[in-house]
């Protein structure tokens, strides 16, 4: 993933001409991991009728960092991705731990999925689109239009303005798919040895009785492994997952229970 905006030229180009836009009018899909294991698939997304803002960034462009709060202000009015907006983050060449160490410094911790460059599938999503500068926020409308190519300068009253006329309505934020007291649920969750080798043992404790499945995705977002417990007790819960044949790299560990209850963890097989 190359660096933007390296050379005098393209700085003083940017300055006299204004904010570039991206290169294309409809939105490629992509399918890409967030650093929590969750997959989206943009087209997936479009069909269910949502509008999307996607952020094309990079964990090392400081203007990136100072709008990431205004686009976390934007995902929480509209209702955290569980109503008709639904806000992303695509990263252009960094790891997960950049992107976590950016969402820490930057105010946007716990807020809209980001997938990283390198681990999440983001470079060749960002690349698809083709952004002349670090951040673009645009937003694709259901029809696959990029109907925003660079809204810019960004603010969530800026935002606001934008997505008003298209009848999207602000909402009480809720946790899209889960419940927001999921991590709770899945109480003291811990994965030993970490990193793992031929198996991984994963610990919790449940609030109450349910049935529990185990499902483990590569960096793709792909599902390698899933084992379901059935109906565990509430309490403490010491569980093997067998690991032998998979191969070494990152994983994300996915622990459901009911339906209603998902907790993600990292764990690397060394």
């Amino acid at each position: 993933m190359r660096h933007f905006f390296t050379s005098i030229t393209a700085l003083l180009l940017l300055a006299t001409a204004g904010r570039a836009q991206v290169g294309i009018t409809t939105a490629p899909d992509f399918v890409v991991t967030d650093i929590h294991g969750e997959q989206h698939n943009l087209y997936q997304l479009l069909d269910e009728g949502k509008y999307v803002m996607i952020d094309l960034y990079a964990y090392w462009c400081g203007p990136c960092c100072q709008t990431a709060p205004e686009i976390r202000k934007v995902y929480e009015n509209y209702g955290c991705n569980s109503g008709e907006l639904f806000v992303i983050g695509l990263e252009a060449d960094g790891t997960i731990q950049q992107c976590e160490t950016f969402e820490e410094n930057c105010g946007s911790a716990g807020g809209y999925p980001v997938a990283s460059g390198l681990q999440g599938g983001g470079s060749p999503a960002v690349d698809a689109f083709a952004p002349l500068a670090f951040p673009t926020i645009i937003l694709v409308a259901p029809d696959r239009a990029i109907i925003q190519q660079d809204i810019w300068p960004f603010s969530s009253a800026i935002a606001d303005n934008i997505l008003a006329p298209l009848g999207l309505q602000k909402m009480e934020c809720t946790v899209s798919g889960t419940q927001a007291l999921a991590p709770e649920f899945f109480g003291d969750a811990r994965l030993t040895p970490n990193p793992f080798d031929g198996r991984l043992s994963v610990g919790f404790e449940m609030e109450e009785a349910a049935p529990v499945e185990i499902a483990l995705t590569n960096t793709l977002g792909q599902v390698v492994l899933r084992q379901q417990q059935g109906v565990l007790p509430a309490g403490r819960q010491q569980l093997w997952v067998e690991t032998a044949g998979l191969p070494k790299g990152l994983y994300f560990v996915q622990l459901k229970a009911g339906g209603k209850y998902s907790r993600a963890l990292r764990a690397t097989k060394g």
